[in-house]
């Protein structure tokens, strides 16, 4: 009996295209919003033909993403901006899309929750070995190995994205291969590909994305311990993985340029606090990313402190734009830098309401996994938590679709 015989047909294309979707966000995201249309598509038709909603507690998470849209469209009527507005709800509708695809979706098998990971794991591994293919490639045609680093190897994703990936890719192996019996030879190649995907966090330069691996060792280190009671074999597996992610980073001068910069920064920085009582003493003219950061985490404060209710859907960089001038921060102007922190970009466009409504929907998640001991949910809401204190993480698809998208099969899909 084949899978489409004994799914179904309606079912069995709801599970190819929530696959090809796991595949594409860290392979093509280009892709992705044709396989959500077709995700919902396929659900619809299932839903008519099956003559109902599936309403239930679980789908909480991904409602609250719902009333989060909602509140961008009442953003639109005190925004300044109302083109860019509306340019901001196209990239928002994610929020809508899957909580309504988890209402028309029907219930799956446990064996798809394992499919569509390692459909993730296909995606990120192909992702990885095209971008080093296309680096050495442009790197000996320009003669310039900047191609093998940061964002002329990430394209056409940020390498922060990139990295996180990554990072959810090495747990989900390393969960996997704890839970399943894999031969020699699947052991060698999967430990290998966890190797080099840390090479490639390190290759990618990412402050957060160094971060983000070290999430993923910790908690799938802990995972196989768990599961394996093997206080050695663990204590291996990590030393062994930290020591190729910390190797290769101090090796790859993108990354330790600047991790050497942010520790300077920092620095400086709380030398600055000592002689200075001012409360929040920042650097003037900031021009590395972790002094930015600073200048855009403090206006994106003050413009939340000023506007309770937010700015308005679409003019959070207009007003931080002004601030920065105000402090004669050129630098940060001239890039026109949002807020680099989600729960902030969040606050000061639209308010304490929606700072609430978003931090609800990662509380209810984190309860989920106190109830079903879930690591990889576990591991999924730190990389998010961790990425959402440094950049608008859904400001743009390639955060957005993968935040939503896991979410949905975290609630909607048998574990």
């Amino acid at each position: 009996m084949t899978l489409a015989q004994r799914l179904g047909k309606t079912q069995f294309w709801i599970s190819f295209f929530l696959l090809s979707l796991s595949f594409c966000i860290p392979f093509a995201k280009r892709y992705a919003p044709g396989f959500i249309l077709l995700l919902g598509i396929a659900c619809l038709v299932n839903s008519i033909q099956q003559k109902k909603l599936r309403i239930s507690r679980q789908l909480t998470p991904l409602l609250l993403l719902a009333a989060l849209f909602g509140l961008h469209l009442l953003g639109v009527l005190y925004s300044e901006n109302a083109e860019y507005a509306w340019v901001e709800i196209g990239i928002k509708l994610s929020f809508l899309a899957f909580p309504l695809i988890a209402l028309l979706m029907p219930a799956s098998d446990a064996a798809l929750y394992r499919r569509v990971k390692l459909a993730f794991v296909m995606g990120s591994v192909g992702y990885l070995l095209m971008s080093i293919a296309t680096g050495i490639f442009d790197a000996m045609a320009h003669n310039d190995y900047a191609y093998l680093s940061y964002e002329l190897l990430s394209h056409p994703y940020h390498p922060t994205y990139a990295a996180t990936y990554q990072a959810l890719a090495i747990f989900i192996l390393i969960e996997d291969f704890t839970k399943t019996k894999y031969t020699r030879q699947k052991s060698i190649l999967l430990w290998t590909t966890i190797a080099l995907m840390l090479i490639f966090i390190s290759m990618l330069a990412s402050k957060a994305g160094l971060i983000a691996a070290g999430l993923s060792i910790g908690l799938g280190v802990f995972y196989f311990y768990k599961v394996k009671k093997s206080r050695l074999q663990s204590a291996f597996v990590g030393v062994a993985l930290l020591g190729i992610s910390l190797g290769s980073a101090s090796l790859m001068p993108g990354i330790s340029g600047r991790i050497d910069a942010a520790v300077s920064d920092l620095n400086k920085n709380e030398g600055e606090a000592m002689e200075d009582t001012a409360p929040l003493p920042l650097p003037a003219q900031a021009h590395s990313s972790t002094e930015l950061r600073l200048i855009t985490w403090s206006a994106a404060f003050e413009l939340l402190l000023k506007n309770p209710i937010g700015v308005g859907t679409g003019d959070t960089t207009n007003e931080l734009v002004k601030i920065y001038a105000q402090k004669g921060e050129q630098h940060a102007v001239q890039k026109a830098l949002n807020a680099h922190n989600q729960y902030l970009q969040t606050a000061a466009e639209l308010g304490w309401p929606a700072l609430l409504v978003l931090c609800a929907s990662l509380v209810l998640l984190f309860l989920s996994f106190l109830k079903n001991q879930d690591f990889f949910l576990l591991t999924f809401l730190m990389l998010c938590g961790m990425n959402f204190l440094f950049e608008s993480f859904l400001e743009v698809q390639a955060g957005i679709v993968f935040f939503c998208f896991w979410i949905l099969v975290l609630v909607k899909v048998k574990r």
